[in-house]
């Protein structure tokens, strides 16, 4: 957690994310009927996003992670939500996941604009862990609600949808912008 939160190379905190999207909820400016927003170090925390060059994921442990992803997620809902979005930061680069339930796929949001980049960091080297990551939130939301619960609640298998996310088209950053940008598109 320390290490999200250190902020460097001008990149936003993840606790300065947490705040705005806390003060949003308060102040009515977010609509939460319909979605709901992670903090922003859920990824790091309960999936095991790790941040630095190397990025990756650490070995899933589904006892392990369950036990920060069940305080994380009480109140939200995530069941009754048609967005769920899952704040995600590796190599001091914020995107955005989004289980999105209108549609039944996995929608990433990314403001970096990989064509100016030196090729060997493009969208899908970028994001390759995000099927391992999706299943794991799939595994850990069917521990919580139990299977027969999220069929009732027409719960689309994230696991399957997993293997083919969308790629949204999104305004791209200059610099290092990408949390104020990640903010911007879950308020949005």
């Amino acid at each position: 957690m320390e290490q999200l939160q250190k902020g460097d190379d001008g990149q936003m905190e993840g606790s300065i994310a947490n705040a705005l999207f806390e003060e949003w909820i308060v102040q009515q400016q977010y609509n939460t009927t319909d979605k709901a927003i992670l903090l922003a170090e859920f990824a790091n925390i309960v999936l095991g996003v790790k941040i630095g060059e190397k990025g990756g994921l650490a070995e899933f442990n589904e006892d392990e992670a369950f036990k920060q992803f069940a305080p994380l997620v009480t109140g939200k809902e995530l069941l009754k939500k048609k967005l769920i979005m899952i704040p995600h930061n590796t190599d001091k680069h914020y995107t955005l996941y989004v289980l999105n339930k209108y549609t039944s796929s996995i929608d990433i949001l990314d403001s970096l604009n990989y064509r100016n980049g030196d090729g060997k960091n493009t969208w899908k080297t970028h994001h390759m862990d995000h099927p391992e990551l999706i299943k794991s939130m799939h595994a850990l939301m069917k521990k919580h609600y139990g299977e027969a619960e999220l069929r009732a609640n027409g719960e689309p298998n994230w696991s399957r949808i997993a293997e083919t996310p969308n790629r949204v088209c999104v305004p791209k950053q200059q610099g290092t912008q990408c949390g104020h940008f990640m903010v911007q598109f879950a308020k949005y």
